[in-house]
């Protein structure tokens, strides 16, 4: 890292290669092995974006798996019972790993085709290496047809600016309540006496600083995904910790007198449980520049499992803990269950003020989920580019038209359901989130593998191969998502 080439080699996607720096240089016939050795290195090294380490990868997805669950479940696993939601987060959960290793071999195949028509495919380098960042309209467009990409792209622009409107609300307002607990002892005092509402300045302040973050690439926030990684799994712990504290010293509330499975709630707990799991459209951009590609399988498999003990600790614990309390948290301890769970514990000191700002770090997540929203909208004005043109940046310009595209929209969903935050998140999850965490990635895969059956792909060398993809698999969870999707609206007439 502190030592450079001539051409400045710090990362191996950032470099001309060696082939470029011999290039410059006065060279023998007999060399030109060397030089023709060097430049095939060069191809095989080459990628779209800034590597990533599979800790960072790991953190990436901690972020958004955990950036919005351990906040505003809790009260979903009450209103819905504890064993209809534990269930569905079983489930989802399941599903949501088992159709993301889909996206991951979709990719692959991607890359493969791209090589194959490119030409650029070298011995030394797998013809399945992830070396270029396809978003997942961009798979439905090299799988299928344009119509297929442009129904992706806005199917993802649903869920995601859901997504992220659910983020800058839960932000501002958390922010709102810790300040005004910090100067007054009241979380609702700055509400009181403010001419104005404090919890829309936050918002308009948050995305304001989200704008900066989206003009950069995945790779760029890696340090700021590390950090935020490390204080996210703190705040867990903590808020995991508070839960059980409040049932040891305050007493737990009796299991008879708790739901079970309330199915009045249904499409409650599936919108707001599936919400949590969808990462897919995401998955591309954290696979790409993630070194050694083998550690992919690692990264994945360690935060989903990470993701869903902490998930079913917090909930499970919180709803013993507050579901049968009453009183108003504005400034005691213990006290009824929050529609943002971190809100309970505003009146504890120095640690209630610590998780009070817990959605602040979804700063980490603004830009990932702002990055892909970009991402897809730019492949869809500017249409698929070729390998070689797809290396060359995009304009500062036409980042900061996207990045606004990306944000105003997310803005105006945040400032309309203020006042109602748990329908945006059981709206958004309830069919485009599910549609596009198991309907569109098996749907990808089956046409996918098609489009590598009639390239003659070498499918038995893909290391990114699923090993769920088995055709009585996908058909079961094609059937599974039909059922999930009609459920929901019968259950809520």
């Amino acid at each position: 890292f502190f030592f450079q080439a001539e051409d400045g080699i710090r990362d191996f996607c950032l470099s001309r290669g060696l082939g470029d720096v011999y290039k410059r240089q006065s060279l023998d016939p007999s060399q030109d092995l060397l030089l023709r050795t060097l430049e095939e290195k060069d191809k095989e090294e080459k990628c779209d974006v800034t590597s990533i380490t599979p800790y960072t990868g790991f953190n990436i997805l901690i972020n958004i798996l955990l950036g919005t669950g351990p906040y505003a479940l809790p009260i979903v696993f009450a209103q819905g019972g504890l064993l209809l939601s534990i269930g569905f987060l079983t489930v989802t959960g399941i599903i949501s790993y088992i159709t993301c290793t889909y996206v991951r071999e979709c990719l692959s195949i991607a890359n493969a085709l791209e090589k194959v028509e490119s030409g650029s495919s070298t011995p030394q380098q797998s013809v399945f290496s992830y070396t270029k960042l396809i978003e997942m309209s961009n798979l439905a467009e090299i799988f299928l047809n344009f119509p297929a990409k442009a129904a992706m792209s806005i199917l993802i622009g649903i869920t995601l600016y859901g997504i992220l409107g659910f983020k800058l609300l839960a932000t501002s307002e958390s922010l709102s309540r810790g300040i005004s607990f910090l100067i007054y002892g009241d979380s609702l005092k700055l509400k009181d006496i403010l001419p104005f509402d404090p919890d829309s300045l936050m918002l308009i302040i948050f995305t304001a600083i989200g704008l900066l973050f989206c003009l950069g690439e995945y790779g760029d926030t890696s340090l700021l995904q590390d950090i935020v990684g490390f204080l996210r799994t703190l705040c867990l712990f903590l808020l995991l910790a508070g839960g059980v504290y409040s049932i040891l010293f305050n007493g737990a509330a009796p299991l008879e007198s708790l739901k079970m499975a309330d199915f009045s709630q249904f499409q409650n707990v599936f919108g707001s449980i599936s919400f949590v799991w969808v990462l897919h459209q995401s998955a591309p951009g954290i696979l790409v520049p993630l070194r050694p590609e083998k550690k992919a399988t690692l990264s994945f498999a360690s935060a989903y499992l990470f993701g869903y003990l902490i998930l079913l600790g917090i909930c499970t614990s919180g709803v013993l803990a507050f579901a049968n309390l009453t009183n108003d948290c504005r400034t005691t301890f213990p006290c009824q269950l929050q529609n943002l769970y971190n809100i309970n514990f505003v009146a504890i000191p120095v640690i209630g003020q610590i998780l009070n700002f817990y959605p602040v770090f979804n700063l980490s997540v603004v830009p990932v989920i702002s990055i892909t929203i970009r991402n897809n909208f730019l492949e869809l004005v500017k249409g698929h580019q070729p390998e070689q043109q797809s290396r060359e940046k995009t304009t500062k310009l036409e980042k900061l038209i996207s990045a606004l595209v990306t944000l105003i929209p997310a803005f105006i969903l945040a400032y309309l359901f203020r006042d109602n935050i748990g329908k945006l998140l059981q709206y958004t999850g309830t069919i485009s989130g599910f549609t596009l965490m198991l309907i569109i990635p098996c749907l990808l895969l089956i046409y996918g593998r098609k489009k590598a059956a009639a390239e003659n792909l070498p499918m038995s060398e893909n290391i990114h191969k699923s090993p769920f993809g088995h055709p009585a698999i996908l058909t079961g969870l094609i059937s599974v998502s039909y059922t999930h999707l009609t459920l929901p609206t019968i259950y809520s007439v």
